[in-house]
């Protein structure tokens, strides 16, 4: 697979595409972008825009992409989990710098997933198809969510819906490895520490934020890097992708793999000559960064501000420079959604996870100052 030309158009597809095009922009790539926000600084970073509606289906989708641009090279991120066939509609007739819809239809199927993780011999939390005789101590997860609105606590039901599964609840910090792989081999991007926050009585493990440079002891490291590389070798992955783990009983206990550019992205694009996503094109196309030269940076973190009820944002809200995936002024965010993404930057993982958590703290009063209303 080629590399893209530094001017050549990409469409990026994804949940929240804001972090993608800025990135892209900073290739110099033209950009076009397919989300479901179309918040102001995802849209000021894109050429071209069209937003992203969740009832489409795969050939809505693909119609979608046609108008943006017919010939764009596609990128994806988050959004296309449990739905292989919505990306390969989107993909077809286009270069895709990414994992093939194969790949997420493996692992959005999850008996076959932890059979993977079993013949690779990655230690996972214990995991059944069918509901366990005592519920306690036992999440119930959906293959095909993403950022923890899939997880809550196991409950008497009938059977196993399809695409659910249940897994033994372990208690400790939460990492993951973001990386950088062109099918055989990888190179780490970064090491994070991982957030949950409980949002509602339905959503009690929504992903909170995370913080880059924050990584675990170096043996817990190595054990990573061993699930990462056989994962890589077993599946072929390409571009950027992450893993996911709880560090239990002191060892490293695998939960998700990530097989697309994730959350942690924006910790790190800075760093990146060029931006991290011509490095996510690069190693599509077989070309890794060189060993041992990830580029040096402060400690980043990000953290989402949920709507706690039903709010309308004040046309004449001042943002603060350290917000991002701004919202449009007077629109109304539902009860648990996110209002926007709080940045914070410092010289080390725990001090800048501290000033995340300060700034959302002071956004939500800045936001009842300013008059946020509960939305008519």
């Amino acid at each position: 697979m080629g590399c893209a030309t530094d001017n050549a158009p990409l469409l990026l597809a994804a949940t929240s595409a804001r972090a993608l095009a800025q990135s892209a922009r900073r290739g110099g790539f033209a950009v076009r972008v397919l989300d479901r926000f179309g918040d102001l600084d995802t849209r000021a970073a894109a050429d071209g825009f069209a937003l992203w509606p969740e009832t489409a289906g795969a050939v809505a989708l693909a119609r979608l992409g046609r108008a943006l641009d017919p010939a764009a090279a596609l990128v994806y991120g988050a959004g296309f989990e449990g739905a292989a066939e919505s990306l390969r509609a989107l993909a077809a007739g286009r270069r895709l710098y990414g994992n093939a819809p194969e790949v997420l239809e493996r692992l959005g199927e999850p008996r076959a997933l932890f059979e993977l993780f079993a013949l690779l011999r990655i230690p996972h939390p214990e995991v059944r198809f069918r509901p366990p005789r005592r519920l306690d101590g036992w999440l119930c997860k959906d293959a095909g969510g993403c950022g923890g609105m899939g997880v809550g606590p196991a409950r008497v039901q009938a059977g196993c819906p399809a695409g659910r599964y249940w897994q033994r609840r372990l208690n400790g910090p939460v990492h993951s490895l973001l990386f950088l792989a062109d099918g055989e081999r990888l190179q780490v991007v970064g090491w994070n520490r991982l957030d949950a926050c409980r949002i509602d009585h339905g959503h009690p493990y929504a992903y909170a934020g995370a913080c880059g440079r924050a990584a675990p002891p170096a043996h817990l490291r190595g054990a990573a890097l061993r699930h990462a590389r056989r994962l890589v070798r077993a599946l072929g992955l390409v571009g950027l992708n992450g893993i996911d783990f709880i560090v239990a009983g002191a060892r490293v206990r695998l939960l998700e793999l990530n097989p697309r550019p994730g959350a942690s992205f924006a910790l790190y694009d800075a760093d990146w000559p060029g931006g991290l996503l011509r490095a996510h094109v690069g190693a599509c196309g077989g070309r890794l960064p060189v060993a041992g030269r990830t580029p040096p940076g402060p400690a980043r973190a990000q953290r989402v501000l949920y709507a706690a009820v039903e709010t309308r944002i004040p046309p004449d809200f001042h943002w603060p420079e350290w917000c991002a995936d701004l919202p449009r002024p007077g629109s109304a965010v539902a009860a648990g959604e996110p209002v926007c993404s709080v940045l914070a930057e410092a010289p080390t993982a725990g001090a800048a996870r501290h000033q995340g958590a300060r700034r959302v703290a002071r956004l939500r009063r800045l936001l009842g100052h300013a008059g946020c209303r509960r939305a008519a």
